[in-house]
């Protein structure tokens, strides 16, 4: 400090308050000073992020980044078709049940093969329950499967006064039984429980209880399967100008043991096996 200032300073009585320079010259630093501190401390405020507490137009802008783009749905110019509800199937009575199964068979690629006048035939539901009776019982229903005959004859193998079956002559089945074995037998036990009821009802015009339409079919398909083969070389004779086999124990087999037989193992093994499969899927 200088001298004169601490002349004052000395002279100054201690109850005598401190004179304030209050002219313009003095007082502008200040009020600078105060202003400066103001604007500062707005900026501090305007600045400051609270993290809970964001302020609008930051809520609006948050929010619009987090809201999905509406998906773009062109428009189509189409006229709109009403579908009519699907039919409900009438029950599969005896009086329907023949144009039923003839239309779910109609689409069959087997029809195309040997055995089509077996499905354009009439009468196809009484001469299915009739064919199933026949070979419950070991019969071949000739008559009732106007299935066609193979053009060649039945070959034999004649060497002097001894005659046996020609294995030529099996190849005569191949067609029928690759048109037979081309059914799925999961199809047909559908279509089996299906017309369950109309075959019941049919099997029993034929003076059966209803009930045994399982017997007869299940007796049909174990019969095929338990058919055995002629031995190789069986010797045959001629009566009534009929091949008939010479051993008595194989002319005693069942008509359907015998058609089998003629087929051939290879065609006869290729029905069984069918046969069982067709069994199990009935069964399941």
């Amino acid at each position: 400090m200088s001298n004169a200032t601490d002349g004052m300073m000395a002279t100054k009585r201690p109850d005598e308050p401190e004179r304030v320079d209050t002219s313009p010259k003095r007082l502008w630093p200040i009020g600078l000073a105060v202003a400066v501190l103001c604007l500062v401390g707005l900026w501090i405020a305007l600045d400051s992020k609270d993290p809970e507490m964001p302020s609008v137009s930051e809520s609006i802008a948050q929010a619009v980044q987090r809201t999905p783009a509406a998906p773009v749905i062109p428009v189509v110019e189409e006229d709109i078709v009403e579908e009519a509800p699907a039919p409900v199937a009438d029950p599969i009575t005896p009086e329907n049940a023949e144009d039923r199964l003839q239309s779910l068979l109609a689409g069959h690629p087997g029809l195309e093969r040997p055995a089509v006048s077996l499905f354009s035939d009439g009468n196809l539901f009484a001469r299915l329950i009739a064919v199933i009776d026949a070979l419950s019982q070991g019969e071949v229903p000739y008559k009732l499967l106007p299935l066609p005959a193979p053009m060649a004859t039945f070959p034999v193998d004649q060497a002097g006064a001894t005659t046996q079956v020609s294995s030529a002559g099996f190849a005569r089945y191949n067609a029928l039984v690759m048109w037979v074995t081309s059914w799925d037998p999961q199809y047909i036990a559908r279509l089996f429980h299906a017309f369950r009821p109309a075959l019941e009802q049919g099997y029993a015009v034929l003076g059966y209880a209803p009930e045994q339409l399982d017997d007869a079919v299940l007796g049909a398909l174990n019969n095929i399967t338990e058919a055995g083969d002629a031995a190789p070389g069986a010797l045959l004779v001629k009566k009534e100008s009929v091949w008939r086999y010479a051993d008595a124990e194989l002319e005693r087999r069942s008509a359907l043991e015998k058609q089998m037989m003629r087929m051939g193992p290879e065609n006869s093994d290729r029905l069984r096996t069918y046969a069982d499969d067709l069994k199990r899927a009935l069964l399941q």
